[in-house]
């Protein structure tokens, strides 16, 4: 391991991963603000990587990255964490949810009378 990742590590999120599809992983992540830290990690990532024939996919990019990104995730590491401010929490590959079909339902419903409740205003301000 890294010197900069061992005098980072207690900042330094790690997590099992496995998605819905079954896929399984390890979820690492450097506190924003942190880049230092973040380099360093990339550079464990990629390593592992290689050591393991595993593969690395970056959340904030949406896909699969090679060590030849490297520069290319810090870039958008450091762009984040300008953004921030350390307002927010790291970032996580979890999935977003997804509205459920009731959910769905009912924004329809929700929307369709407001939207009928404005139309039927309109018409009685144009009547009177």
């Amino acid at each position: 391991m890294s010197e900069a990742v061992a005098q980072a590590s207690s900042s330094l999120r790690v997590e099992p991963y496995v998605a819905d599809s079954g896929t399984m992983g390890i979820d690492v992540a450097a506190p924003l603000g942190a880049p230092p830290a973040a380099r360093a990690l990339c550079e464990v990532c990629f390593q592992l990587a290689a050591a393991h024939s595993l593969s690395v996919f970056d959340p904030q990019l949406a896909r699969v990255v090679t060590e030849g990104e490297r520069e290319l995730i810090l870039e958008h590491f450091e762009r984040t964490s300008a953004f921030d401010g350390g307002a927010l929490p790291p970032a996580t590959s979890a999935p977003a949810r997804r509205l459920s079909a009731s959910g769905k339902l009912w924004l329809v419903v929700i929307v369709g009378g407001a939207a009928l409740f404005v139309l039927m205003r309109a018409l009685s301000c144009s009547l009177s």
